[in-house]
């Protein structure tokens, strides 16, 4: 692991070479099968966790054993900070959907750097309020909103609506995987893809959709 890499994840881009020194030094790199077990609920963080490949599943299950999964962490992202910062356990298991490849980052370290440098602690709390409000806006889709305008406004923050002409977006994860992402059934998430080719805002492949009218779907997403 080189500084250079440590930059192309996004979170960790506008650190000084100093911070990004030590952080390579605590970091130690792990690589993970598809399926593969990175955290359990309950396990006490140890580190702040970023993707270089792969994708990761954050989910919670019943007490029947139902999982449900919370969000899809892929290439560049990092997860497990709040853990890290409250020293709570962790709220959800983690997961590689795929075969993936993950920087582990001492959580002391972490925590004391974010006490020495008002830069990274920034960056923490930057990302902490995204997540905090990506996950209030996933709570007002699931209570108000109808599955069809979930799907189309998850395609939409996959950059659908933001780009010139068709556009095709792959599923980053199975078509199951990104059902219970969304709140919904496997049997309702086909139901809503048939629906928005319907309407002719996307045409639907067997991992993938492209999309045909970026308009219509932004329109269907309920995005000002």
């Amino acid at each position: 692991m080189s500084c250079q890499e440590l930059r192309s994840v996004p979170f960790f881009a506008e650190l000084p070479p100093a911070l990004l020194n030590e952080l390579v030094a605590a970091a130690r790199e792990r690589h993970y099968e598809k399926e593969e077990l990175i955290v359990l609920k309950g396990d006490r963080p140890t580190a702040l966790y970023a993707v270089l490949s792969g994708v990761v599943k954050l989910a919670c299950q019943s007490p029947a054993g139902e999982e449900r999964v919370i969000d899809l962490v892929g290439c560049g992202e990092v997860f497990g900070e709040s853990a890290v910062l409250l020293g709570n356990p962790f709220p959800y298991l983690a997961a590689a959907i795929s075969p993936a490849r993950l920087l582990h980052i001492d959580a002391e370290t972490v925590l004391a750097l974010s006490g020495r440098s008002a830069q990274f602690a920034k960056r923490l709390m930057i990302k902490l309020s995204t997540r905090l409000y990506a996950h209030m806006r996933d709570l007002e889709d699931f209570r108000l909103h109808p599955p069809v305008r979930r799907l189309a406004n998850y395609l939409v923050g996959q950059g659908a609506a933001s780009s010139r002409g068709e556009a095709v977006i792959s599923f980053c994860a199975p078509k199951h995987v990104i059902a219970s992402r969304l709140g919904m059934t496997p049997e309702a998430l086909s139901r809503c893809l048939r629906e928005l080719s319907d309407s002719g805002a996307i045409a639907v492949g067997v991992d993938h959709v492209r999309v045909l009218d970026a308009g219509c779907l932004q329109g269907l997403s309920g995005a000002q």
